[in-house]
């Protein structure tokens, strides 16, 4: 069973999902009709006085041929052409805030790791880094899961060394981060699409806010999650909430910013609540494909937007600094 929200207000109904959708299609070789500008010379590894990712965001197909993606798509081993899928483009848009802010190096925590890139990336990156996950039946039987460091991919991104040597693996429950975490020693933080599975709208948020207590005064936390961008018909401002996924709206990503804001933390908000792409955003054809179950893209390997038992969803990567600074 699953709950419509509406202020507090739920009402039961039986929906049939599936949560696990993200990340099993994501290096699927499906050519993308793009063209690839000329790459530039690759980013200096200090910090950047002209930040990319300067808020909060949604993905957009815009971003795939911008010189940044194309250099994370290389560093992550996405291979060419790019396929417009928006897990890419979650890996893509943490690793760029990580460039921006904190330029290589330094500590970092991963959290619903699964079976992810990102943390041979950050290792390749010379950081220490935590890469986390949490033990589930249903994550497990997808082949979705890590266990250990072992089960972590790191073959063309980092090395077998710097992976033995930089990450450490431990089991953490997002619902219940361990006090030593939450010691403040951390320079970065992320999660990518692994808040919405925490069972409710409020428990994702609590993790968020949460989180926080990782990061050292300055430090910086980017989660990726679902995005409810249009409501399913007669169920204006509602939103899905299952103990297996939700989905969050504008209202919720405004009660998340003031929770941050309250506790001494500074979110970077979107220049826009509503997250609606702008027609000169909005210009290619894969911004208004909606994908539907069971989610294997256009026959051009579009998957930036999906239907969620009548919702249209999408990816948005929420950017948060530690206060204290």
């Amino acid at each position: 069973m699953a709950n419509i929200t509406d202020d507090g207000t739920k009402h039961h109904l039986h929906l049939e999902l599936n949560p696990i959708e993200k990340k099993k299609t994501v290096f699927r070789k499906v050519k993308a009709k793009i063209e690839l500008p000329e790459l530039p010379e690759p980013l200096p590894m200090s910090p950047s006085d002209h930040l990319i990712i300067t808020h909060s965001r949604r993905v957009r197909a815009a971003d795939f041929s911008e010189p940044w993606f194309i250099e994370r798509s290389k560093e992550l081993n996405f291979g060419f052409p790019l396929v417009l899928h928006r897990k890419l483009w979650e890996f893509a848009v943490i690793t760029q805030v990580y460039r921006d802010r904190i330029a290589g190096g330094g500590r970092v925590l991963g959290f619903g790791c699964g079976i992810e890139p990102l943390p041979a990336y950050f290792a390749g990156q010379c950081a220490s880094v935590v890469a986390t996950d949490y033990t589930s039946d249903a994550w497990r039987s997808a082949n979705q899961q890590s266990r250990s460091r072992d089960d972590l991919p790191y073959v063309g991104v980092c090395d077998r060394e710097q992976m033995a040597y930089q990450v450490e693996f431990r089991e953490v429950d997002m619902r219940d981060i361990p006090i030593d975490l939450r010691s403040g020693e951390f320079d970065f933080v992320w999660s990518s699409s692994s808040m919405e599975h925490l069972g409710s709208l409020q428990a994702g948020i609590d993790f968020v806010c949460s989180a926080m207590e990782c990061l050292r005064a300055g430090g910086v936390a980017v989660h990726t999650t679902e995005f409810a961008y249009e409501s399913r018909a007669s169920t204006k401002f509602k939103t899905l909430e299952s103990t297996d996924l939700s989905l969050y709206r504008g209202l919720d990503l405004v009660t998340l910013g003031v929770r941050l804001e309250n506790q001494g933390d500074r979110y970077l908000s979107p220049d826009n609540w509503t997250l609606k792409l702008a027609d000169a955003d909005g210009s290619h054809p894969a911004d208004s494909y909606v994908d539907h179950y069971p989610y294997n893209g256009s026959p051009e390997g579009w998957h930036l937007n999906l239907d969620i038992a009548g919702w249209k969803s999408t990816s948005v990567a929420l950017v948060a600094i530690r206060g204290g600074v």
